[in-house]
């Protein structure tokens, strides 16, 4: 009966008191002390005259958290409290003499004891079409915090592998998370850039933040943007001898590129029908674009012409076209050719582009096996029609010189034809087709995109922090156009720059080595040097203005600890007796 009556006092007890400790507080922290009256005229003899019998629910683990002493009704704990595990505690306390059966509630209050975490593995893979418009979204794992607010989890941010600042990140939150997703916040262009690494951290509000990372693998996707390309739009061959010529003997050969991945840059050959039905007598390989004799036919002394097509792979393939000219020669007083003899240094169809004016390029003869040199009046032309070069004809040697100036970085190759015509004996003609390459001097020095470059980096970063990556362009071709970067510094720089940045030498990518601290230097300024591989030298600078984002990082200070301060007996009220 005795039972059945307390059921009933607890269930219409209206007199709670109510206690708060916070979690992790060491076994023995006292919470308070029970009252035994609900006026607030009590003292604390009545309350430690009082004594208590205390009912706990079923499997409510009060026992085993908390300690409550049935004659001073204080209460403390047992062990330290994980608010994560259990956020409160209800029991009952009667007064054994007499008043109202008190109803206690404990809440166990939170504190920043748990971090954020990511899903385990933290690493996550998306794929990103090069199409995607800026603003798009991709949503990425949310991380998950046990504490409450405002310990949860309150910020993402992106801390390195966002080169150029290619993407940023959008937050909402539902039911009490913070959910994120990564946006497209530039063009991207695979072909340019194809993977970022991308460390995305979690933090909670706590002081100081507890944080995870998350590692998220950025794929471009190709798409089929670009076309084939040759490698010059009109190609010329020359065959010295029609009649050598059989079903299957290889005559030229073309080459083009594509810049897409995959299948988009997979590149198939063809010859397209022309009016004069010259690609019924060629064939060409798909794969590799060697043309070759298809008829069984003499070939004949004339001239053919050829539109060879490149297409790629993608699903809405792209091509391109390249014209193809073909001459060939015969004679009938024997075979003839035409020979030429270049004065470089490697005895090669080239010329130096900073060649002086006047100077002997090559000289020319036509032979047959009857007479080492025949008699012929000899004329010359350039593709563009130019009068790049001179001839100055003999009677059986004929010598070429430069007559206009040549820039490598305009143009990198001059298609010349030779004709000779009025050859004895036999009073025939002959023409060749060469191409003469131009090789380049270190003519260029290194351009950068702008002088001056502003970029941010927090004060947070860690070291590997990619910040900037400069570019710098070299007209010019080789070693004489391959770019090296550094960082130097004179006697105005910034003692602490050189230790905080570093670059890297073939790609200019600027990242943190060591911690960065706005209140040290607040605005570095780099100076970065590009630098070719010609001989001399030429290089170029341009200046990465940095600023260093300012975290709370340093609590106020006095600058001393003590202040002996005299004011008068008569001063007024709102005297200032001090300031700091």
């Amino acid at each position: 009966m005795l039972l059945l009556n307390l059921s009933i006092h607890y269930a219409s007890c209206e007199f709670v008191q109510r206690f708060s400790v916070a979690e992790n507080e060491p076994a023995g922290t006292v919470l308070g002390r029970l009252s035994t009256n609900t006026s607030t005229d009590w003292t604390f003899a009545t309350i430690n005259q009082a004594r208590f019998v205390f009912f706990y629910p079923p499997e409510s683990d009060v026992e085993r958290a908390l300690a409550v002493d049935d004659k001073t009704g204080e209460i403390s704990t047992r062990k330290p409290l994980d608010r994560e595990h259990r956020s409160s505690y209800v029991f009952l306390a009667i007064p054994v003499e007499g008043s109202e059966g008190i109803r206690i509630l404990v809440d166990v209050i939170d504190k920043n004891d748990n971090p954020p975490k990511f899903a385990q593995p933290a690493y996550v893979e998306l794929d990103v079409s090069e199409y995607a418009k800026i603003g798009s979204e991709l949503p990425l794992p949310a991380a998950v915090d046990a504490d409450l607010p405002p310990y949860d989890v309150q910020k993402y941010q992106i801390v390195s592998g966002n080169v150029n600042n290619a993407f940023r990140l959008s937050t909402r939150k539902i039911n009490n998370i913070l959910y994120v997703n990564l946006k497209v916040n530039m063009p991207l262009d695979r072909e340019q850039r194809e993977r970022y690494i991308l460390k995305v951290s979690a933090s909670d509000g706590g002081q100081p933040p507890l944080s995870d990372v998350l590692t998220v693998n950025v794929t471009i996707v190709d798409v089929n943007d670009n076309a084939p390309q040759f490698d010059k739009p009109r190609y010329d061959f020359h065959v010295n001898d029609a009649h050598a010529i059989t079903f299957g003997s290889p005559i030229a050969a073309v080459h083009a590129k594509d810049l897409d991945a995959g299948v988009n840059g997979e590149i198939e050959y063809s010859l397209a029908p022309s009016a004069v039905n010259d690609h019924r007598l060629f064939s060409i390989n798909p794969k590799t674009g060697l043309i070759s004799w298809a008829s069984t036919e003499q070939m004949q002394a004339r001239h053919y012409e050829l539109l060879v097509i490149a297409r790629d792979g993608g699903q809405q393939p792209m091509e391109a076209n390249c014209l193809v000219m073909i001459s060939t020669s015969s004679s009938s007083v024997g075979k003839v050719w035409m020979r030429t003899v270049f004065l470089s240094s490697d005895g090669s169809a080239s010329v130096l582009e900073n060649t002086t004016l006047g100077t002997l390029i090559f000289r020319v003869s036509v032979s047959n096996a009857q007479k080492a040199n025949l008699r012929c009046v000899m004329s010359i032309e350039t593709d563009d029609r130019n009068d790049i070069f001179q001839i100055q004809t003999g009677d059986d040697i004929h010598y070429v010189t430069l007559q206009k100036e040549l820039d490598r970085e305009q143009k990198q190759s001059i298609n010349v034809t030779l004709r000779a015509q009025k050859c004895s004996p036999g009073n025939f003609s002959i023409k060749e087709k060469i191409e003469i390459t131009i090789l380049d001097v270190n003519d260029n020095s290194p351009q950068f995109t702008r002088p001056v470059y502003e970029v941010e980096v927090s004060e947070k970063a860690l070291p590997g922090t990619s910040v900037f990556q400069v570019q710098a362009h070299d007209a010019d071709s080789g070693e004489n156009g391959r770019v090296h970067y550094s960082l130097i510094y004179d006697d105005t720089s910034d003692q602490h720059t050189s230790k905080w940045f570093k670059i890297d030498s073939h790609t200019g990518l600027i990242t943190t080595s060591d911690l960065v601290d706005c209140e040290v230097s607040y605005n570095p300024k780099l100076t970065v040097l590009a630098e070719d591989y010609g001989q001399p030298k030429l290089n170029n600078t341009a200046v990465v203005s940095v600023t260093i984002l300012d975290v709370n990082d340093n609590p106020p200070l006095f600058d001393k600890q003590l202040y002996n301060i005299s004011i008068r007996e008569d001063a007024k009220l709102g005297y200032c007796f001090t300031q700091h």
